[in-house]
């Protein structure tokens, strides 16, 4: 289901786990898009920038964290 918050978020989660951030991102924004803000999220968005090696992206992800 394309709506299903919690599908997209584990799509998500196996992309990073599986070396494949720059995929993971894209779920990531899609839940942002679909208008879940919450720690978590940005935290695993700061981690998946910081794997794909978008060091500028990481800091601002990580502080909304916060």
């Amino acid at each position: 289901d394309a709506s299903n918050v919690e599908a997209i978020a584990c799509m998500a989660a196996n992309h990073f786990y599986s070396d494949q951030p720059e995929l993971a991102l894209r779920f990531y924004r899609r839940l942002l898009q679909m208008g879940v803000n919450n720690t978590e999220l940005w935290c695993n968005l700061g981690l998946c920038c910081f794997y794909a090696s978008q060091y500028d992206m990481t800091l601002s992800c990580l502080e909304k964290a916060l």
